[in-house]
């Protein structure tokens, strides 16, 4: 898991034990150590989206975990969003 949030106690009650999936918000902190302005407003969420993503993937270029590593790499800053 990326983040590792425990589950909530509604998944637990309803029978999941694994680590809860985070929101973007959550992931965003996690990743960056802050959170994003706008959240719920469709461009912000798209921007942080793709600066999770991305990041995601850098990390797992990294690590040497990223079977498409030739593929082109994109800068979210550069997006035309």
């Amino acid at each position: 898991p990326v983040v590792g949030l425990p589950p909530t106690a509604r998944m637990v009650a309803a029978g999941f034990t694994k680590n809860k999936p985070p929101n973007l918000t959550e992931a965003h902190q996690f990743l960056f150590g802050e959170g994003f302005g706008g959240a719920h407003d469709a461009l912000a969420d798209a921007r942080a989206a793709a600066r999770v993503f991305f990041e995601l993937k850098r990390r797992e270029r990294a690590a040497g975990l990223d079977a498409t590593a030739n593929a082109r790499q994109e800068d979210p800053e550069e997006m035309p969003f």
